[in-house]
């Protein structure tokens, strides 16, 4: 298992919160700009990502965690690479809340070859958390 993130802090905790949970030495941690450190070649079966969901400027690294730039720069390409990394019947599952900009997120997704199907969503009271399966569409 791989955790992936540009805040060095979160590459240090999964890898630790792995250790506490019984996962040592099964959970590799890299900091990297969404997958560009990973080799786009077919890796992995499923891919987790629960990228930022609000657009706006992030303030620094930490903050990063939920601004992704105007109009979802920060993210835009997070979709394309994912698609490049996973292996044939793989799939990639992304948490969204229901504050985010969701035609604009459908719309990275699909450019990037993706079909989307809602699995889940849980309030919190003031929004809602939703999780999507995508499936790279065929041809």
């Amino acid at each position: 298992m791989l955790a992936v993130d540009i805040n060095p802090n979160a590459v240090r905790e999964a890898v630790d919160n792995a250790e506490t949970n019984g996962l040592g030495g099964r959970v590799a941690g890299i900091g990297s700009n969404l997958l560009s450190a990973v080799a786009p070649q077919p890796l992995f079966d499923v891919i987790i990502s629960s990228p930022p969901s609000f657009a706006g400027e992030p303030r620094d690294v930490a903050d990063r965690a939920g601004a992704a730039g105007p109009g979802y720069r920060d993210i835009a390409g997070l979709f394309v690479q994912a698609r490049e990394r996973l292996r044939p019947g793989g799939r990639m599952y992304v948490l969204f809340s229901s504050d985010s900009d969701l035609h604009r997120l459908g719309a990275l997704i699909s450019e990037a070859g993706f079909a989307a199907r809602l699995v889940g969503e849980r309030s919190i009271v003031l929004e809602t958390f939703i999780l999507y399966e995508l499936r790279p569409q065929l041809g």
